[in-house]
C-alpha cells in the first residue's frame, strides 16, 4: 500500500491505495490575525498519525509528502515546533522589505525565507531555541523518519517555493546563514531532484522527501506527462503551467519550478486570486454555483465568450493582488458579474506569462487539463488557446503516489 498526503492551504488529504483505496480529509483553522496567517502543525500532525492509525496495520511500502508551498515553520532538536506553520498567505513583510533582502532573487511576502529573514530581523527571540527550518513537508517527514540529521535533504520543489533558489544557482542571497544563525546553517541542506534516490526507510516502508503540491498536481495526471498540454489548477489560488525541456529564464512573473527530475521542469504562472476570490464574491452575493454554471453553458457563441463584459485586473507582480478597474454596466446581475469575474481571474493570470517578459512566446497546445474545485468554470474562456479543454481528476496526493511510482522505478 502506498500513501499520499496532501498537506493544504485550509485542509489536508491522506490517500491509500492498494487492493482498495482509503481517503480521509483533515480540516484545521488559521489562527486568527489580521495580517498573520498561521496553523497549529500539531494539530496537523497528530490528525495525520490518527489516519495511519485507521488502516488497521495495513502493510505500507510507501509515504509521499506533499502540501501547501512558500510556508514556513521551525522545530527544536526534539521535534517540537519552535514556531507555528506560517502560510503563504501571510503578509507580515512587505514587498519593500523583501527588495531590500532578497539581492536580486526572486522573493515575495509570503516566501518561507522571507517570513524567515522577518522574524530574524523583528522576533529573534523566536528563532533563538530553532534547531531546523523548512516547509510543513519537511517537518512532517524529519518527524515520521526520525530524521534530525543537520544536512538533512531537501527536495529541489520545496527549495524552489523558500525563494531566492533555482535549480542553476542555488541560493542566490549568500549571506543566508551569517542572517539567519544556526537555522540558516541548517538551509545549507543538500538539495536534490525529487527522481533522485532520497527515500528513507522506516523498516520495509520508504518515505520520499518532501514535494511541492503544484508538482504533485500535475503529476496527478498521470506520468509521463501528455506532450503540448497546457494545465491550469484553480484552487484556492490559480496557476497555468506547461512543461518544458528546454531551458527558460525566469523572467517577469514567468517561474520555473523543478518538476520530477533534473531534465525537465514547469513553466509556471501562478497568481494569489483563484478559487478564494471568486468564493468570496459568491457568498457575499448568495449565489449558488448551479446558477453560474447554468448561465456559463449558454455561453457556446465565441464572439458572445470574446466580447464579454470583465472586470480587468492589472498584475504587479508574481502573486500580487494588483489594482483593479472596474468596465462593468450597473444593469449587470449577479450571475453576470460572476461571469466577469471569472473571465476577469483567467486574463490576469494568462497575461502574466507577458508581464515585465515582452518577449515571452507561448507554445502552440494539442489540450488544455483543468483541475481545481473551480476548474470548470473557466473552460468557456479557454477556447481562445486551445478548442481541446478537459476536466480532469488529478490531485496532489494522487500526484505524490505517482512521483514515488516514478522514483522506485529509478532505484
Amino acid at each position: 500500500m502506498l500513501v499520499g498526503i496532501d498537506l493544504g492551504t485550509t485542509n489536508c488529504k491522506f490517500l491509500a491505495k492498494g487492493h482498495s483505496e482509503q481517503s480521509f480529509r483533515i480540516t484545521y483553522t488559521a489562527v486568527k490575525n489580521e495580517s498573520y496567517k498561521e496553523i497549529d502543525p500539531t494539530c496537523i500532525v497528530d490528525n495525520l498519525i490518527k489516519c495511519f492509525d485507521k488502516l488497521k496495520q495495513e502493510k505500507i511500502s510507501g509515504v509521499a509528502v506533499t502540501g501547501q508551498m512558500h510556508g514556513i515553520m521551525c522545530w527544536d532538536k526534539n521535534f517540537n515546533p519552535t514556531t507555528n506553520l506560517i502560510t503563504w498567505e501571510d503578509t507580515r513583510c512587505s514587498q519593500a522589505f523583501c527588495d531590500e533582502v532578497s539581492q536580486g532573487g526572486r522573493l515575495h511576502p509570503g516566501y518561507g525565507l522571507a517570513t524567515l529573514l522577518w522574524l530574524r530581523k523583528n522576533d529573534p527571540i523566536c528563532l533563538s531555541t530553532a534547531f531546523a527550518a523548512g516547509t510543513i513537508m519537511d517537518y512532517f517527514v524529519a518527524r515520521l523518519t526520525n530524521n534530525l540529521r543537520p544536512r538533512m535533504p531537501r527536495s529541489s520543489q520545496t527549495a524552489h517555493s523558500f525563494g531566492c533558489w533555482n535549480d542553476q544557482t542555488g541560493w542566490t542571497i549568500s549571506h543566508v546563514d551569517e542572517l539567519l544563525l544556526d537555522v540558516g546553517k541548517n538551509l545549507h541542506n543538500e538539495i536534490v531532484s525529487s527522481a533522485e534516490a532520497n527515500v528513507f526507510s522506516i523498516g520495509p516502508c520508504r518515505v520520499l522527501i518532501g514535494l511541492g503540491d503544484h508538482q504533485c498536481s500535475v503529476a496527478g495526471f498521470g506520468l509521463p506527462l501528455e506532450k503540448n498540454v497546457m494545465f491550469l489548477n484553480v484552487g484556492t489560488s490559480a496557476q497555468m503551467t506547461f512543461l518544458s525541456k528546454e531551458k527558460v529564464n525566469e523572467n517577469g512573473s514567468v517561474e520555473i519550478r523543478p518538476f520530477i527530475d533534473s531534465k525537465t521542469s514547469l513553466v509556471t504562472v501562478a497568481s494569489m486570486n483563484g478559487g478564494n476570490v471568486l468564493s468570496a464574491f459568491v457568498g457575499a452575493y448568495d449565489i449558488e454555483f448551479s446558477a453560474i454554471e447554468e448561465s456559463l453553458r449558454n455561453l457556446d457563441d465565441v464572439d458572445k465568450i470574446a466580447a464579454y463584459t470583465y472586470a480587468r485586473f492589472f498584475p504587479e507582480r508574481c502573486g500580487q493582488q494588483g489594482h483593479g478597474k472596474l468596465p462593468l454596466q450597473n444593469s449587470l446581475s449577479p450571475i453576470e458579474t460572476s461571469i466577469s469575474l471569472i473571465k476577469s481571474l483567467l486574463v490576469n493570470l494568462k497575461s502574466l506569462f507577458f508581464h515585465k517578459n515582452e518577449d515571452f512566446v507561448l507554445p502552440y497546445f494539442d489540450k488544455i487539463i483543468v483541475s481545481g474545485g473551480a476548474g470548470n468554470l473557466f473552460i468557456p474562456f479557454l477556447r481562445d488557446l486551445c478548442r481541446t479543454v478537459v476536466i480532469a481528476e488529478g490531485d496532489a496526493a494522487s500526484g505524490a503516489i505517482e512521483i514515488f511510482r516514478y522514483v522506485q522505478n529509478k532505484l
